[in-house]
């Protein structure tokens, strides 16, 4: 973001700050185990968020017999988007529209997943990606410089070309059968000034004030 702020806009001193992200405490409870393989795309219903090619990779697994679920965070009534992708994909069981979910249901999720499928063409971070990695859970990511970013030095990560539906329906076989080859992290801190608070953030901005 920070090379397109500057390509847009003739700036020279943008501030990279990471979001701050809290996650409930669930070391004394057991991960529950999931049957059958469940994967996880918690986003709401808009076209850069790439659910055809993931629904069109579901479909070949589902119609090779697979067994697996694919839970995703909308039911069909948010938009005139999301009421196409629930008919047009009605034909398959795999896929479960659960609807919005409030935060407390979404950390469940996380619990009761195996896999967090991340097929976005265009995010400012991509929050899932994180949270994903605090249940240390597999990913599988779009191939896009936001997604290097947010994995960070993660190792249980795959990056896909989201248009390439083999491509993916091939990590989502492997994953199901576990065992996915998981790609060698590829970020480097960015350059300052950056932070990675928002405490930090509003630290820097008041010193720059004085």
């Amino acid at each position: 973001m920070r090379t397109e702020f500057e390509k847009a806009f003739k700036l020279s001193n943008v501030v990279v700050a990471y979001p701050n992200v809290i996650v409930p405490d669930f070391k004394e409870e057991t991960k529950e185990a999931v049957q059958p393989f469940r994967f996880l795309y918690p986003a709401l219903p808009r076209t850069s968020k790439n659910f055809e090619l993931l629904f069109d990779a579901a479909r070949i697994l589902y119609r090779k017999s697979y067994k697996f679920e694919l839970i995703v965070t909308f039911d069909g009534t948010e938009n005139l988007y999301a009421t196409r992708l629930k008919q047009e994909y009605s034909d398959l069981p795999c896929i479960c529209f659960i609807g919005v979910q409030e935060r407390e249901n979404v950390w469940a999720l996380y619990r009761k997943s195996n896999c967090l499928v991340f097929p976005s063409k265009m995010e400012t971070w991509g929050l899932p990606i994180t949270e994903a990695k605090f249940f240390d859970l597999p990913i599988l990511v779009a191939d896009c410089r936001y997604a290097y970013e947010t994995v960070n030095t993660y190792e249980k990560a795959c990056f896909f070309d989201t248009t390439d539906v083999n491509s993916l329906s091939a990590l989502m076989l492997k994953a199901i059968k576990g065992n996915l080859d998981f790609h060698k992290p590829m970020f480097k801190e960015p350059n300052q000034p950056f932070v990675q608070s928002w405490h930090q953030l509003y630290q820097l901005i008041l010193k720059d004030e004085k």
